[in-house]
């Protein structure tokens, strides 16, 4: 883990703060993933496990389920927006996310009578930027008056407005429903892209109450018409419950079903036909006792068959040929068993199925969606392995839009989550205030930040066009930023643009301009946030110059809004950084100045397209 050096008598610096605590969460990390295993193997179709959240029904039972106190560990990006000292940072680690306990709510309304229709409650991690709870200041910081060190402005630029003191990771749920349907027809919905299974309820017409033997916990085949690949939740056990019986100091058991990987040594050992020494130099895997054998083809012969493997099936044959050296046909006779639980269900070409156990007789078998098997090869004959799926939900890749460009899906995304902001607005400008008077513009509101999410061939070849930043003008109000846009499917609002400054007597303020009601749309999709920019700090400008600044910009979700300096004298509103959707400062006007001032331009905006499979 990196540590940071200090000296004596050193001044820390926002850096050296900021950056300390980043190492902490890339080094503690990194740590779980190693504990845990960060491969798909180990985090199986959703790339997260979680801890706790146990589902109950109320005292009373009712539509209303308890939801235990639990933890979330997903993939993410380390930090995907900057706040304050934070860099943005897209390294992609095992974020921590926590749940205190709650309660969700499920609806038998749009049921009718004789339906019956399928409620699933998944989890994800999401961050969020608030203010502490317990914060002494209620989230309005001390910044350094240069002016008058001894004597701390009370909000950033003197504002008074409060900013997030924390980034905080959350367990975040959501119920999603399957479509209505006559009962014993249900099925199930399939999970949100990015989100993790955890119970499945299935609901009919009429229904008022959910008892604890009708919260299952999701996973393949748990109810009605529930699919045999439905992923499963993946519920953290822990250590001692995983690996011991649960007697302290006792040494780790290994369960040879489920926990041996790759070829199978025998302590007798041998190299003649049907010991896994021949198949293992069949194989040319030189360290195929530790590893998964992602299998391309293999044929089995008299001379090598009898060997145990764990294989990782994509889009991959494999075949056991049916004459062997004798010239006789024989049967193949293999074992199956899942990976996960040994109850994966597996269908045999020609309609029959099975879950788990030995069967004769059978020349191909065929998997589901990302189905990972164990196969058993006992005798020779033909087998037929094939995946035609990869896993859903998995988090593929992450591409980022600062400027106008077309969208190419990456191969296999199946869902996108398109996180954009629009451009900020830009601050009010000042006339020439006259004697006696003061004038300061109201910063821009920062542009607004959505999600939505929505099948990838929704927007696949469409133009991504983050919106510019609104334009400050002399003695105007500040232009609005324009719209974030993917063709013609999103839309998200840019911001406000700030107030002209009036000119008046002695001391001027300027009023913070309300964000717009305004909310991102979809005509494909379904807008998960739609959050409008943060509104624009207070300015201030006296006749005599003492104090002078316009009012800063609004922040948005990617970055700050532009900053006035406090006593700069007469001046433009300073302009907002590009994609951040930040809105630009007010201009600043005293009795001395002789030209009517504009405001600062807003920043631009910004998209990422989250691709999942």
């Amino acid at each position: 883990m990196n540590r940071e050096i200090t000296y004596s008598l050193e001044q820390r610096r926002l850096f050296d703060i900021s950056n300390q605590d980043h190492d902490t969460l890339i080094g503690l990390a990194f740590t779980g993933q190693d504990i845990l295993g960060q491969t798909a193997a180990m985090l199986a179709d959703t790339e997260a496990v979680v801890s706790g959240l146990a589902a109950t029904q109320t005292a009373t039972a009712s539509l209303t389920i308890n939801i235990a106190a639990g933890r979330i560990y997903q993939q993410a990006e380390a930090d995907a927006t900057a706040q304050g000292g934070i860099a943005i940072d897209t390294t992609i680690i095992l974020q921590q996310g926590f749940y205190a306990g709650g309660q969700v709510a499920l609806s038998a309304s749009g049921i009718a009578a004789g339906q019956s229709r399928w409620s699933l409650i998944e989890a994800q991690w999401q961050p969020a930027d608030v203010i502490r709870t317990g914060d002494p200041n209620g989230g309005v910081l001390p910044f350094l008056n240069t002016a008058n060190p001894l004597q701390p402005l009370n909000g950033q630029g003197g504002s008074g407005a409060t900013l997030p003191t924390e980034r905080q990771g959350s367990l975040v749920l959501q119920v999603v429903t399957g479509s209505a349907a006559t009962t014993g027809s249900e099925v199930p919905p399939t999970p949100t892209g990015g989100w993790v299974p955890l119970y499945l309820v299935d609901l009919t017409y009429g229904q008022t109450q959910v008892t604890n033997t009708e919260i299952l916990t999701a996973g393949p085949s748990v109810g009605t018409n529930v699919p045999s690949n439905y992923p499963q939740a993946p519920f953290l056990a822990g250590l001692l419950n995983s690996h011991h019986s649960g007697g302290a100091g006792q040494a780790p058991q290994v369960n040879l079903a489920t926990e041996v990987q790759g070829v199978l040594p025998i302590a007798s050992g041998g190299t003649g036909a049907g010991t896994p020494q021949t198949a293992l130099a069949a194989l040319g895997a030189p360290n195929a006792y530790q590893q998964n054998i992602l299998v391309t083809s293999y044929a089995v012969t008299s001379a090598n068959f009898g060997w145990l493997m764990r294989a990782t099936l994509t889009g991959t044959t494999f075949t056991v040929p049916s004459t062997l050296g004798s010239g006789t046909a024989t049967a193949p006779f293999v074992s199956f068993k899942g990976f996960s639980d040994g109850t994966t269900v597996v269908t045999i070409t020609g309609g029959a199925t099975f879950g788990g156990g030995v069967y004769e007789g059978r020349t191909s078998v065929t998997l589901g969606p990302n189905q990972i098997i164990t196969a058993s090869i006992a005798t020779a004959g033909n087998l037929q392995i094939v995946d035609d799926v990869g896993a859903p939900g998995r988090l593929l890749n992450i591409q980022r839009f600062t400027a106008s460009g077309t969208y190419t899906p990456t191969a296999g995304a199946v869902t996108a989550i398109v996180k954009g902001v629009s451009g900020g607005g830009a601050g009010g400008g000042t006339p020439v205030p006259g004697a006696g008077n003061a004038a300061a513009g109201s910063g821009g509101v920062g542009g607004t930040y959505a999600e939505i999410q929505l099948p990838v061939s929704a927007i696949s070849g469409l133009t991504v066009t983050p919106g510019a930043g609104g334009a400050g003008a002399a003695n105007a109000a500040g232009g609005d930023g324009a719209a974030t846009t993917v063709g013609t499917v999103i839309a998200i609002p840019g911001g406000v643009g700030g107030a002209t400054g009036a000119a008046l007597s002695g001391t001027a303020f300027g009023i913070p301009t309300a964000p717009s009601s305004a909310a991102a749309t979809s005509t494909a999709g379904t807008v998960l946030i739609s959050q409008p920019g943060y509104p624009p700090g207070l300015g201030v400008a006296t006749s005599g110059g003492s104090i002078v600044g316009g009012s800063t910009g609004g922040s948005s979700r990617f970055g700050p809004g532009a900053v006035y300096p406090i006593g700069g004298g007469n001046s433009n509103g300073a302009p907002a950084a590009a994609n951040s959707g930040g809105g630009g400062s007010g201009a600043g006007a005293m009795a001395s100045a002789a030209t009517t001032l504009a405001g600062g331009n807003g920043g631009s905006g910004y998209v990422e397209i989250w691709e999942y499979s």
